[in-house]
């Protein structure tokens, strides 16, 4: 029983460490935001007209496959931490930004490079 316990426990050890080596590496070499902004707020409502524009056009989607952060927050339900009087609003840094804005005018705000 000793004779075949010591082999599979060593077999069972390089492959963990195997795993563990291959998972770390695509966690590591996964591509970085190539913008300059990597995170955002987005404030809408459900009611909002403009809102269901940019849910519609996939904006938020679109945003995020760039590898930026987005933190979607329903401004009716919160948490509310900026001060605005308006959705949509876009928190990028430490300025909030009103109104509908389209894909390209978000990457703009972002610093992503023109494509």
């Amino acid at each position: 029983m000793k004779k075949i316990f010591f082999p599979i426990l060593v077999l069972f050890l390089v492959v963990f460490v195997g795993i563990f080596f291959l998972k770390n590496k695509t966690v590591s070499s996964q591509p970085k935001t190539a913008c300059s902004v990597s995170e955002m707020i987005y404030y809408y409502t459900d009611t909002c007209i403009v809102c269901k524009k940019v849910k519609e056009e996939g904006t938020i989607e679109k945003i995020e496959a760039f590898g930026i952060k987005v933190d979607k927050i329903n401004a009716n339900i919160g948490p509310v931490r900026h001060k605005f009087s308006s959705v949509p609003t876009f928190v990028i840094g430490n300025q909030a930004v009103s109104g509908y804005k389209d894909l390209n005018q978000l990457k703009q705000l972002l610093g992503c490079p023109a494509q």
